[in-house]
């Protein structure tokens, strides 16, 4: 295919640079966004949702941990 079409390997111009505003902006859109209880068309029922969240806690720490529980998890052989 290469030999057929030899302008695959030419170079390519080199991207430009973000403005440099776009990270800052970035940033702040995200610390002012809200995170939705639940999207459109798959919403769960009260019960659901308390499951949901004892099994997937929120926030760094609780991430970590259940990190570490699957890491741990996959070593051990089922039987």
């Amino acid at each position: 295919m290469i030999s057929s079409k030899p302008s695959l390997l030419a170079p390519y111009a080199s991207p430009k640079a973000n403005d440099a505003s776009a990270p800052k902006s970035f940033a702040n859109d995200l610390e002012e966004m809200s995170i939705p209880e639940s999207v459109k068309g798959f919403e769960i029922d009260k019960e659901d949702a308390k499951a949901m969240k004892k099994i997937h806690p929120e926030g760094e720490e609780a991430a970590l941990e259940v990190g570490l529980n699957v890491r741990d998890a996959s070593s051990v052989e089922l039987t």
